[in-house]
């Protein structure tokens, strides 16, 4: 089904956009050896950088609006009108914040992990550390679709496990992408979360099913438009440096990927 849950109001202040992404799909897979879950962040350090400015754009535009509030609360307290600025302010404070719990979280852990490896993917590196693979490369200076400049990719994946040659593996995909004004990082996860007979598989429709419950589930109030299984959202965010020229961002929703 289709779901469009935007509000009109919510991050209609600002210059600059952020928009996050994520489609989730269930596979069926013959595995007898395989690690149970893994992840493979593909960002750059330009994106690390943006993402970076707009957490401080959002904690000084809320930590303003939150003056504000307590400013108008302490001249004018109990009067109608205060009311009604406080529930400006607050309205404000979220069209900085914009997104819901559900998708800060998402955006979260995509733009931590992009700030975690944009420094430890500065060359390539193999490792073992707590029971996981991890694996990272760098290509500097090559041309993508996420940034031109100094892409990274890194994988995590946790310690293989035996599965039984009578089962086949449900493995649940998740794919985030986050664009900041106009620089993008993805991430992909995948987990092994149920497994089933190979003589009673699940139908293609009961996957897809799932695909589709699990976006409502997660993501059916955040405020932005569920496509079936893709949840998409964008909001704006005030740039933290001076333009000659800047322009209003109207929170249009980017196309699903």
């Amino acid at each position: 089904a289709v779901v469009s849950t935007q509000s009109g109001h919510y991050g209609r202040v600002g210059d600059k956009e952020i928009s996050f992404h994520v489609r989730a799909e269930f596979h069926e897979r013959s595995l007898t050896k395989a690690a149970s879950s893994q992840k493979v962040i593909r960002s750059s350090r330009k994106f690390s950088s943006f993402s970076k400015e707009y957490y401080r754009s959002v904690s000084e535009s809320m930590a303003s609006a939150q003056s504000y509030a307590s400013s108008k609360s302490n001249s004018d307290s109990g009067s109608q009108e205060n009311y009604d600025e406080l529930d400006v302010s607050a309205s404000v404070s979220a069209s900085y914040a914009g997104f819901s719990a559900s998708v800060s979280a998402s955006v979260r852990e995509v733009t931590s992990s992009s700030e975690t490896y944009a420094t430890s993917g500065s060359s390539s590196s193999d490792s073992t550390t707590s029971g996981s693979n991890s694996q990272g490369t760098v290509d500097s200076g090559s041309t993508t679709d996420v940034d031109e400049t100094e892409v990274f990719t890194h994988t995590e994946s946790s310690m293989e496990e035996e599965y039984s040659e009578d089962f086949l593996q449900i493995v649940r995909v998740l794919k985030y992408t986050v664009i900041i004004d106009g620089v993008a990082a993805r991430l992909i996860e995948e987990e092994i979360v149920h497994s089933v007979p190979k003589d009673n598989p699940w139908t293609y429709d009961e996957r897809v099913n799932k695909s589709d419950k699990y976006i409502l589930r997660y993501y059916g109030d955040a405020g932005g438009k569920v496509f079936y299984n893709t949840f998409a959202q964008t909001q704006c965010y005030k740039s933290l440096t001076k333009k000659e020229k800047s322009t209003d961002c109207d929170s249009a929703l980017i196309p699903l990927l």
